[in-house]
Order: structure tokens, then sequence, then C-alpha cells
């Protein structure tokens, strides 16, 4: 590494130290000698070879990105900060982390601190060094972003180094990109949480800095690796809503939470509320509630959570796990910061000094989990807070059992449901689970193959109804995940039973089949080893804990784990003189009880907490102990305590649930019956007079109201299904989630209730009666409710073996087979006797041995084949009646075009699109990537043709013989002949084309009268100047073309403009800025990615327009024509480079609904917006 400046001397100190902390993190001790010199001495004394070239580039790349942002810090607006004066401020940092090197034993853990901590750490040792050369003011202020950002940086390198010390982890290491994307997205994570408007104070962008920093990482439940590695970025979660309004509980609508928030941010402005949005957040244990506040919160910090300030003003998102704040104390808005130490730095005052310049988004977590005793200081300080600061946005998040209703009513709370996941949003939560193992944990000893056997066995059992019923939240998901990754390849079919499954991994069998288990742990089976952590559980249930302190280091009167487990251990014939010894054992290798700081600890997730302290209960009998915790509010723990529970325990908890029913009223009394229902569904023995009683009383729960509620029902069986049926039911939404019910208990009294809603005929019933069919045997399925059902059907099957019970079947219309691997057994031809199936799909399907069986399908008019892999042959396809042809994604073995369209007089649709061969085969010629056009030229009735994606028509000439042809996509580059075959199609009303620059102006084409929407490619200047001749185009898109200022120069019919990575050029920024307004009168949607826009002069123009997305790269040079944009025009501005003056921005946010995204950095750009900790 040559060393060119102090920057360069810096950014190489902080990564020496980074990987001497990596390396003194294990247990084989440093040799003296190379621990204090660069990082080539220490590796190669492990033997990693630092003379490959690989090696050397990505560490002298992290290090130049470092020094670059380092050398741009005094060009901010600071004044007076003479370069060479900060460069010599610098020596100072250099020799505090270089001092660090050589004592790097005797530092701290640092890996699970905020830079701010280390920051804090650091810069008593820094401050002296300019004392001594008496740095100034205003140079000090830019010396101290240097050392902040140099802590931001040097915490990456420290979470991304691998622990193990073999050439093979420091190598996959560097032979990956992992380095410098991390490095790349740690800088822009500090330049976003900063956004440097110049109107925020210290505490404000220390806060953002601070929540960027800890929430920007989820942790991947129960992965076998260490506690750091297990974290990976939270983009990876998956986040939806239900909004419930309070006016009618059944009207409901979905989206993402960002534009949730936006949305109703939106409704509360426009209904003049006189307060922000305000949002109670609900959802059982495992829904993703943590994570979702936790997103949000790290989302807005990076300057990313757009539609919540009406003037621009930056987001401050204040996020507070509340358990760890509430306590009998008064609650101050100190509180609120997410670092203890800077609320004691800041004046009780800092939130309202600081609320005009920012919106506060205050995020409180965990409502539920706040102890009785607690909850009243904690409403009053949600009443303050919402008093204090009107404008500001407060969203809290609860178990449906611990909301205050009668608060959030008061104070105009919404409420959001987390919904449960469907099938394909559980698959795909999964496959975002092992992605995150695979990319991010480079330390993890699994290897890759098993992983990948794991993944693919998950997703295949996914498709079953049973394991995704199983998988409907985020948390049972991942639980899944951990057992399949952990070699297990079977899931089970009851929820107690997979908590069963998971913690005895986590506690047992994993570090067993692993061999490292100590030989204390190894001394206990896992009865043993639960009845430790589960003493902890229990005590802390009893205590209302979600955390608990490890030993007595502070006075406190709740037990710590040190004192339970004294209790615990003469049980086990352990010495109670052994507690400090089994403290640290259970703490670090039980996986199940994490410690979160060096004196607290907690269950990695609430519920698995609830399951063991219910089995601690239950071991020692005290199953009233758990009512009374019930009614307190902790009612998760009773359906565990039901399972595989004995005969005395179910009856004493369900006794007990039946005479809460009776006492409780209205929302109260639904929890109950659901906490109720639960038990019914897991308990395996009761009473049979008790469980008469008990099914009477939650007969007034039905019928369901949401999937939470339908989950729960389905588990009472045969008990639940007359109070579903269809005489019962009234609204389509309600009979749905009632038909769905009926699928999940998939007995044979459930379908008899089926039968009987498809003989109602109901046309809104349809969609749930065929998704029910795959709970039950087709053959029944088939018989008794798809038959009666009037009315055409459109089923999905992913079991090809489904297709035969229901080839008789006259009213289905639509058969999508979905996932078919390898057909074996045949089972897809059976399809052909379908009489009326008019349409078919084959998705996701592969090794297709042969669909000459469609041709017997008289009545088919479409057939798709759509992400198909390994189609051995494409040669007779459809019957010669056939209207439609769609091909999308698909391998092809072997293929003969004319076989395929042969004798299809009737064809009306050719779709083609990406068309590949199959790369273990060269059977396929030259035929795959040229379509014969003499046969089209005969489809009289053809009206669509869709050629893209490699494949090309030999020739065009069939178009001039084509009346009735209305769309024409072609995706490869076409000459002049090829242009003028297409002039003559004048029926053409929808046109995609890519012409080469050298061929003939497209004047030609101003022949098609009747063309509507244009979509062309790499056409030049002077082509696109040609466009005008098409007086009733409507729709105009342009890609990787040269516009000039012919942009001016297109119909005026034209109502929608998309351009994607093109450029403007001289003459446009003359022509934009003549006033010529009447150019595009009728334009009401304009679009832009990429490209060079320049400015937005163009908006002289267009004095109708209703939408504007551009998405720039940082070409356009001033916002200030964003005054022309029309009132009420909805805009998304994004991309822009940084430092843009926003005047504009926040002017068109008073008149027009506005996102603004900057995001662009020019190279050499001379601002950086690090944030003076305290200098100026």
């Amino acid at each position: 590494m040559i060393v060119v400046n102090p920057t360069d001397v810096l950014a190489t100190t902080a990564l020496r130290l980074a990987i001497s902390y990596a390396y003194r993190r294990n247990t084989i001790n440093l040799v003296p000698d190379a621990v204090d010199k660069w990082p080539e001495a220490i590796l190669s004394r492990h033997g990693v070879d630092w003379t490959t070239r690989e090696m050397a580039r990505q560490f002298e790349s992290a290090i130049d990105k470092v020094s670059e942002e380092l050398y741009k810090i005094p060009s901010i607006s600071l004044e007076n900060v003479v370069l060479e004066s900060y460069l010599s401020a610098l020596e100072s940092p250099t020799a505090t982390l270089a001092n660090l090197i050589p004592q790097v034993d005797s530092l701290p853990n640092i890996h699970d601190k905020l830079p701010s901590q280390l920051y804090r750490l650091l810069l008593p040792s820094v401050e002296p060094g300019w004392d001594t050369a008496r740095v100034n003011r205003a140079t000090r202020a830019c010396a101290r972003s240097a050392l902040m950002l140099c802590c931001h940086l040097l915490l990456t390198w420290t979470k991304i180094f691998p622990l193990s010390r073999t050439k093979a982890a420091w190598q996959t290491l560097v032979n990956t990109s992992q380095m410098a994307e991390d490095t790349r997205t740690a800088l822009d994570e500090v330049r976003r949480a900063d956004p440097g408007t110049g109107t925020t104070s210290d505490v404000v962008n220390m806060q953002r800095m601070d929540i960027s920093a800890a929430l920007k990482d989820i942790e991947l439940f129960g992965l076998p690796v260490e506690k750091w590695h297990k974290r990976v970025p939270i983009s990876i979660s998956y986040l939806t809503g239900r909004l419930r309004h309070k006016e009618e509980t059944t009207s409901s609508k979905e989206m993402p939470m960002d534009r949730l928030l936006g949305s109703l941010t939106h409704e509360a402005r426009e209904a003049k509320s006189g307060h922000g949005m305000r949002l109670v957040m609900t959802g059982r244990a495992g829904s993703g509630k943590t994570t979702a506040v936790q997103w949000l919160a790290f989302t807005a910090a990076q300057g990313r959570l757009y539609g919540l300030s009406s003037d621009n003003r930056p987001v401050l998102p204040l996020f507070v796990r509340l358990r760890e704040v509430v306590t009998s104390r008064y609650l101050t808005d100190q509180s609120l910061l997410y670092l203890p130490q800077l609320g004691e730095e800041v004046p009780a005052q800092w939130l309202q000094e600081c609320s005009n310049l920012v919106t506060p988004l205050i995020l409180l977590d965990g409502w539920d989990e706040i102890a009785s005793d607690q909850r009243r200081t904690a409403e009053e300080w949600v009443e303050s807070l919402a008093e204090r600061y009107p404008s500001a946005h407060l969203i809290i998040t609860s178990r449906p059992e611990g909301l205050s209703e009668d608060l959030f009513q008061r104070l105009a709370f919404q409420q959001v449901t987390m919904l449960p996941l469907q099938p394909g949003e559980s698959s795909e939560l999964a496959r975002r689970w092992f992605r995150g193992l695979t990319k991010y944990l480079l330390a993890s000893n699994i290897d890759t193959s098993d992983v990948d056997r794991a993944q693919q066995e998950l997703l295949q059992d996914l498709t079953t109804p049973t394991i995704s019923d199983m998988a409907d939240s985020p948390l049972l998901t991942a639980m899944l995940c951990c057992l399949y990754a952990d070699g297990h390849t079977t899931a089970p079919e009851q929820r107690g039973k997979l908590y069963d499954l998971v913690v005895t991994a986590l506690l047992d069998a994993r570090e067993r089949e692993r061999g490292e288990c100590p030989p204390e742990w190894k001394s206990l089976d896992v009865r043993k080893k639960e009845m430790l952590v589960g003493g902890v559980a229990r005590a802390m249930a009893e205590n209302s804990l979600m955390t608990v302190q490890v030993d007595s280091r502070q006075k406190t009167r709740k037990p710590t784990v040190r004192d339970i487990l004294a209790d615990t251990l003469p049980l086990l014939g352990k010495a109670r003189m052994e507690a400090s010894t089994w403290t640290e054992i259970v703490l670090a290798r039980s996986i199940v009880l994490q410690r979160v700081s060096t004196n607290e600890a907690e269950f990695a997730h609430r519920s698995i907490q609830d399951y063991l302290a219910s089995k601690s209960f239950r071991a020692s009998g005290s199953v009233m102990k758990m009512c009374e915790l019930a009614e307190a509010g902790q009612w998760s723990i009773l359906p565990f305590a039901c399972y595989e529970a004995d005969l005395n325990t179910v009856n004493l908890i369900v006794e007990w649930l039946v005479g809460k029913v009776a006492e409780h009223h209205g929302p109260e009394k639904r929890l109950v019956l659901s906490v109720l229902v639960e038990c019914l569904g897991a308990a395996t023995t009761m009473s049979p007079e008790l469980r008469a009683r008990a099914e009477s009383a939650v007969e007034t729960i039905f019928p369901p109201q949401d999937e939470a509620e339908m989950k729960a029902l389905a588990s009472l069986g045969n008990a639940a299904v007359s109070y579903l049926s269809s005489h019962r039911i009234k609204g389509a939404s309600t009979r749905r989630l009632a038909i769905e019910t009926l699928g999940r208990i998939g007995t044979e009294e459930a379908l008899d209730a089926l039968s009987s809603y498809a003989r109602d005929g109901a046309a809104s019933d349809t969609a749930a009666l065929t998704e029910a069919f795959a709970r039950f045997s087709p053959e029944s399925y088939a018989k008794r409710v798809l038959k009666v059902i009037k009315g055409d059907l459109t089923l999905t099957v992913r079991d090809a073996s489904r297709i035969p019970p229901i080839s008789r079947l006259t009213n289905v219309a639509q058969l999508t087979v979905h996932g078919v691997r390898k057909d074996v057994d045949g089972y897809l031809p059976a399809a052909s006797r379908l009489p009326n199936l008019r349409r078919l799909e084959l998705r996701n399907c592969g090794d297709l041995q042969d669909l000459s069986w469609t041709t017997r399908i008289r009545s088919l008019r479409a057939i798709s084949l759509v992400n198909c892999t390994d189609v051995h042959s494409l040669h007779e396809v459809g019957p010669d009646e056939l209207w439609a042809l769609h091909l999308e994604s698909t391998q092809l073995n072997n293929v003969d075009w004319i076989d395929v369209l042969k004798n299809k007089r009737q064809l009306r649709v050719i779709s083609l699109t990406d068309i590949v061969a199959n790369p273990n085969t060269t059977a396929i010629g030259a035929n795959l990537d040229i379509l014969p056009t003499g046969h089209i030229s005969t489809l009289t009735s053809l009206n669509t043709v869709v050629v893209e994606g490699g494949l090309r028509c030999e020739t065009l000439g069939f178009l001039r013989r084509n009346s009735k042809l209305s769309m024409l996509k072609l995706g490869y580059l076409l000459g002049e002949e090829d242009v003028w075959d297409i002039a003559r199609c004048h029926s053409l009303r929808t046109l995609k084309i890519r012409i080469a620059t050298s061929s003939a102006n497209i004047s030609t084409l101003s022949q098609l009268h009747n063309l509507r929407s244009l979509e062309v490619f790499d056409i030049s200047r002077d082509q696109m100047g040609e466009i005008i001749g098409l007086p009733r185009l409507r729709e105009l898109s342009v890609q990787d073309s040269d516009l000039g200022s012919g942009f001016l120069h297109i119909p005026h019919s034209v109502a929608a403009v998309s351009i994607s990575g093109c450029r403007f050029s001289g003459t446009y920024h003359y022509a934009a800025n003549r006033g010529e307004v009447e150019k595009l009168p009728n334009l009401r949607s304009f679009a832009w990615k990429g490209g060079q826009l320049n400015d937005l002069g163009f908006l002289r123009a267009t004095p109708a327009l209703r939408s504007i997305d551009i998405h720039d790269n940082g070409s356009i040079e001033s916002l200030d024509h964003l005054d022309l944009v029309p009132d009420g025009c909805t805009v998304r501005l994004s991309g822009t480079r940084f430092g843009l003056d926003e005047a504009p921005i926040r002017r068109l946010q008073r008149r027009c609904p506005v996102i603004y995204e900057p995001g662009y950095e020019l190279d050499g750009h001379d601002l950086n917006y690090w944030v003076d900790l305290g200098g100026s």
C-alpha cells in the first residue's frame, strides 16, 4: 500500500485496527511482533498469501473509498478550514488508533457498540493532541467528523472479518466483493443519515446516525453460527399491513408498510385532523411487528421514508423498546433517544427546540410487554407526547391482548393488523432467509450444498397445504428454515411440535452433532437443559419481564439468571455454588437465552419464552398460576400449556377459560374465545362433557373475522363445521373466510358443507372453493364440489396426480399446472380429456417430454408455457382451432416452428419471448433462432405478433398481406426493408421496434394512421423528429436513443410519454426555454429513467400534466423549473445529485403530492454531509 496523504494513513490505521481486533476475538493469541504491522504481516503468519492480487485489491479499494470521503470533509459549508491544517489535525486520531493496535487485548468489546459510543471512547485520547497543536474550532470539527466516519467503518469491518483464522475464510472474503460492497454501503448509510440540509441540530443528526447503525440489521432466527453472524440487512424482511377503519371493521386495504404510512399521513392531512398519523400496529407473536417498526425507523433515518412531511422537513425516527424504558419513574423526552448517553447530554426541552426543524416519527415497540403496574405511566407519557407534539407521527406495536382500547380511541389511533403470510409470501421469505445465510455469513461452517438442498426441500414442502398453513408468520417460517438448515427433512403439523423440535435443536441436538458441547453442557440431556432455561422463563413470566439481569451487580428485587439457576441446579444434582459457572454456560450455549448487554439477557423470541415457561409451570403443577398470568395479559402461555398436556391440566385450563367467557363482553370476550379455541386445538385429551361446553361457548366467535381467527377455528375440526354452514354466513368476504376455514378442517363433514356453498351458485364463492381443491381427495372434491359449481372454473394444480380426477369436468375452462417436474407417471395428458378447456398454462414446469397431447383438446383456444425448462420436443402443440400461443422464458431442447404453426388457420396471437436453448443439448439448431414466416402469411386472423429475446422473424413480408394485425412487438434490430414492410400494415395500433440508425428514416411510418402506441429503441435524433407524422398517436415510449431537440416535436395527440436511457443535446436547452408552451398540450403522463435529462425546462411545454415520474442519474442541474408543474400533478423525482437547492421542492409540496429521493453523487463532487459533532 503506497501512502499518498494523511487520509490514507488514517484509513489504513483504522483497517489495521479492525483486523487486529478480529484476530483478538479468537482463542489463538496473536504473534506479538506481527500485531502492529500492516495486514500482510498478520495474515501471512497464518498461511494467507497476501501477494494474491485479489486480496490486495480488496483492501486497497476499501481504503481508497474511505480516504476519498475523508478528503472531502473540509470542503463542506464550514469556512476558514485550510486543507493543510485539516490534514495535520488527522495525525492525532491516527496516532490514537495506531496506539490501540499493540494493546488490542485490553480494548473492550466494541463489535456490539454504536459508532457514537466508540467515538466517545476514543475522543478523550484524541483531544489532547489537538490542544497541543492548537487546532482551531472549525478544523477540529472537521477532524471530529473524520474520526466519526472511521468509527463507522471500523465497526463495519470488524463485523465482516472472519472469526476463523484459516486461509480459506479470509480468501473467501477477499475473493468476493463483500468488503468493497460493505464499505460502500456503510459510507452511503452515513451520508443518508445526515442529509446535510443545514436545518437540523447535532442531536438530530446523532440520533439518525445511531438509528442507522443500530437497526440496519436483523437476526436470522436459529442459525448455527456465532451471534453476530446471524445478522443480515433488514432489507430481507417481508412487510405487509392491513388497515382496519374504525367506522367499518369489515373494510380493509393491504399495502406495503411505507406506502401505508404515506397514505395514512395524506388522509390525516386532507381531513385536517390537526395531528400527525397515529397508528397502533397489532399482530400475534412472530407476525413481524418489531421488524416492521425497526425497518421504518432505519428507512426514516436513511431519508427514504417519503410522504410523512408536508414541507420536506427531515424525518426524525425515535425508536423505543418500551420494556427497556418504562419504569415506575416519570418518562421524559430524553427517553426517546436511542443512546442513553445522548439522553443524559441533551436538555429536557431538546425535542421542543428542534420540532420545528424536523418531523418526529415516534415508534413505541411492545406495548403489551409493559407490566400492569407500569401501564398507567406509559399511558400518561403517550398522552403527553400527543398533546405537546401534535404534528409528530405516533406508531405503537402490541399483541391484540395488550391494547389500551380507551387510550387509543381517545387519541384517534387507527389500527393496522399484520397479515398472516400467504403461501407465496412464506416461500419468498424462505428464499430471503437462505439468501441471507449464503450471502452474508462467510464465517459460517455450514456446507453450501447442504444449504441448497435444505432450501429446495423446504420450498417444495411449502407448496403442500399442511406446511404452508404452518408457515403463516415470519417467525414460524424462520423456524422452519432453521429446522431444514439443520438437516430435518420434514416439518411438523402442529405449532407446539414445531416449537418442540426447534428448541430441542437449539438446546441439544445441533451442538451434539457438531461435537462442540462443553463437558458440563454435554452431561445434561435435553429435559434437564429445558429445566434450566424453563426456570428462567417461568420467573420472567411471574415478574412480567422481557429482559432479565444476569447477576446482582445492581440492587434489584427482581430475580436474576444466577439466582434462578442457583435454585434449579440442586434439582439436577448440581451444587448451588456452581450457579456462576452455569450462568455463563447457559448464556453461551443455550442459544434460546442470550445476552443482550453486559448484565442483561432475553430469550430469542417472546413466544419461545412463553413456550418454555408453560412447560415449567406444567411440570410443577402450577396450572392456576398460568391462568392468573393470562388474566394479567399473558394469554399466549395457555395454548402452549395445553399442547401434549395431561387430562387434568387441560381440564383446569379449559374450565377456567369457559368461565371467563361468561364474565367478559365485547373485544375482551372475543379475545378469551380466541384463546379458548387455540387451547381446544392444541389439546390432545379432554373430558367429553367439558369439550361440549367449550365448543358451545365458542359459538359466538363464528364466523371468523380475519385470517388469524380462521386458522384458530379450523383447529376445532368438525365441531366448527355446523357454525360455518352456507345458510348462516353472509357477505362475500365472510363467506370466503368460512370456506377457507372448512378447507383447513379438511374432513368429510367439511366437504359436505363446501358442497352446499357450491350448490348456492354465488359467483363470489368460486375462487375460494377452487383454492380448497388442494386440501381434499381430488376424486371426492371434483365430484361433490367442483362439478356442481355454476359457471366456468379456473383451477391451479401443483400436483399432476390431481389432473385425472378432474378430467371429465365440463365446467373447467382454465387450467394452470404449476411446478410439475418430470411427469414420469404421465398425468399431464389426462388434461386432454377436459371437454371444455379453453386455456391451458404450464408454469414453472420442467422435463416435459412431449406436448402433442394438447392437439387433442379441440376446445382449447390458448396455451402458455411460462418459465418452463427442459422441454424435450416442441413440434405439435395445440389443436388446429388454437387462437393464442404464448411462450415466455422457456428452455427448449428441440423445436420445429413450421410444425408448431401449420394448420393453425384461426391463430390470432403469437407471443414468443426469451426462448432459449437447453445448454446441455445440441439437438437444437438454427430453427430456434429464426421464426419461419411462410406459414404466418396464411394466418388471416392474426392480430398480435410478439417476437423478442433472441428470436427473430425470417422476414416481415407477411405484414403486407395481413389486414387484421393490431399489435406488433419485435425485439431485434430492424433494417430498411423491415421498416417498409411495417409501414404497409395499416391496421397496426400498437408497435414496438428497434431500428438501426443507418436505415431509412421512419417517416414511412406516417402511413400508419391507426397507430395509437409506439415503443422504439436506438433511434437517432433525426428519426425522432419524424414521429410528428403520426397524428393519432396516444402513447410513446423511447429507449436508448439520442433525442436531440426532437422530444418537443412529437404529435400533439400524445397523452403519455415514457423515456428510458436517452439524452437530450444542445438544441434542447434552447428550445425548452423559448416558452413554446403549446408544444404538448395533451400530455398527461411523463416518465423518465436514466440518461441525460440536464434540466426541467421542457415543463414549459406541458400545461396539462397530471403525473411526472423522473429517475435521474445526476444530470439535472437545477430544480427551478418545478414551479412550472401544474397544480395537483403527482410528482416523483429520484436519483438527482446531492446538494441541489431544494426550495422548489418545498414550494411544489404545497400544491402537489411529491416524493423526492435524491441519491446520485457525481465523481469528484466537492460536497459531503458528515455531521459536525460539536465543533461549530
